[in-house]
Parts: structure tokens; sequence; C-alpha cells
């Protein structure tokens, strides 16, 4: 009976599993709405009250959220500040996170370690990770790039980093830019690149 149980849930878990590839590709609010919704997460009630930052928690067995997300948007007076997301896994009864567990794995067996850093205050691993389907703007940045730029012919656009580190109990999983097509030094390359030809459309003229 408890087999059987068990191969019915089951299906239930794989569902509303959350992937690293679906966090890769959160690229805004809305979808970082949409992926919470979808894998059985709920709205926090109870979060920090920053009207710049979305929280969304997922139940576990006990009290304490299994999982909590959190999206930081830029501020309308911060138009450097990168959007960034961040998930927290707490430990069960072992002192470990067997969602967290799969995520970190699979980062360290498929993914590059670049650099450990400060983040949101603390010492964060992270690693640089190649798309398993790149998003279309994307691929439409790396081909715009190549065509602007002729002389970085290696110019690559089309990989995100993922950090991790741990603050006593909880499990932390750091995305420090989730919108890159159209972050504040993306923005800033593609504006010097938008001048360079208007000046040189003058000289001509």
């Amino acid at each position: 009976m408890k087999k059987l149980l068990v191969l019915l849930l089951l299906p239930l878990f794989s569902f509303s599993q959350l992937t690293l590839e679906t966090m890769s590709h959160i690229n805004d609010s809305q979808s970082f709405k949409r992926a919470m919704i979808e894998n059985g997460f709920q709205i926090r009630e109870d979060g920090t009250g920053d009207e710049n930052s979305i929280e969304y928690k997922k139940m576990g067995v006990g009290e304490l959220p299994e999982i909590i997300g959190y999206y930081m948007m830029r501020a309308e007076d911060e138009p450097l500040f990168d959007e960034k997301m961040m998930f927290i896994y707490t430990s069960d009864y072992k002192g470990e996170s067997e969602s967290h567990k799969a995520i970190y794995d699979k980062v360290k067996s498929e993914c590059e370690f670049v650099e450990v850093r400060e983040h949101h205050s603390s010492d964060v691993a992270f690693y640089k990770c190649q798309y398993v389907k790149p998003p279309k703007e994307l691929l439409e940045l790396q081909a715009y790039l190549k065509k602007e730029l002729p002389d970085s012919p290696n110019i690559d656009v089309v990989w995100y980093e993922v950090g991790f580190n741990k603050s006593e109990s909880l499990h932390l999983i750091h995305f420090p830019t989730t919108n890159k097509a159209n972050s504040p030094t993306m923005n800033l390359l593609k504006s010097v690149i938008e001048e360079r030809k208007l000046e040189k459309l003058d000289s001509i003229n």
C-alpha cells in the first residue's frame, strides 16, 4: 500500500520541481511570478515589504517554507541596478536540502567556476553556465554584437551566471543578472554602438 502511494504521488512531486533550466529562463517579474505559480509556490505575505521585490514561498512538510524565492526589480531612481533573483532553501533534519543539492550538483558538473566575490554582503561562489535552450533575445543580441563589433569575433553573451553560498542552516542560490539582454551594462554598450554609427553617417554627409 505504501509503495502504491509513493507511485501515485511521484508525478506530483516531479511536476512541481523547480529546475535550473526554469530558473535560468526567468528574465523579468512576470516570468518569475509565472515560474513560481506553475511550480507550486504562493505569494509570501509576511515578506520584507520592499516595494521593489517580489517574494514567493513553497511550503514543505513542517511550518517553515521549503523554498523562498526573491525577485529584486530595478527602481526608477537606480537605473544602473541589475535586476536579480535569489532562492533560499531551508535544511531538513539532516541539515541538507535535496532540492538545492540537485541544482548544486548539476552546476558543479556542467558549469565552469568563475570566482568567489561579494554579493549581498556575503562571499558567493559563481559559475558560468551554458543554456540548454538559449533565449531568443540573447541569440538576437549575440548576432547584433557580432555584426556591429567585427573586431571581436569571439564575443559570447549566450550564457548565465549562478552563485551559491550558505548562511547557517540556509542554502542560497543567486542569479546576479536576470535580464542580461537589457542589463544596464548591455544597454550602455548598445548605446555606444549606435552613437558610433550615427557619427559615421554624419562624417559621410
